[in-house]
């Protein structure tokens, strides 16, 4: 969505069938056990992590191992050494 704004595009184009994406999303998850924090957290790791890969990966070269690894890292807890 950041980029589309970016671009110019007008946000109620995407923004209210975007959240009923989401909302529906989270309402699935809710379905298969989650409660309602961790259904919405889950939901926007997995939006973050599929606009990260889908923009690093081809123009920085980046794999899919790299970035997840590094998400792990900087939000995971890592320790420093």
């Amino acid at each position: 969505m950041q980029y589309l704004v970016s671009s110019g595009v007008p946000a109620d184009r995407f923004v209210a069938k975007s959240k009923e994406s989401f909302e529906s999303a989270v309402a699935m998850a809710e379905q298969l056990g989650f409660d309602r924090e961790t259904a919405r957290a889950r939901i926007i790791y997995f939006i973050t992590m599929t606009w990260i890969e889908a923009s690093l990966t081809p123009f920085f070269g980046f794999t899919s191992e790299e970035i997840n690894k590094s998400f792990a890292l900087s939000y995971g807890g890592a320790k420093p050494k």
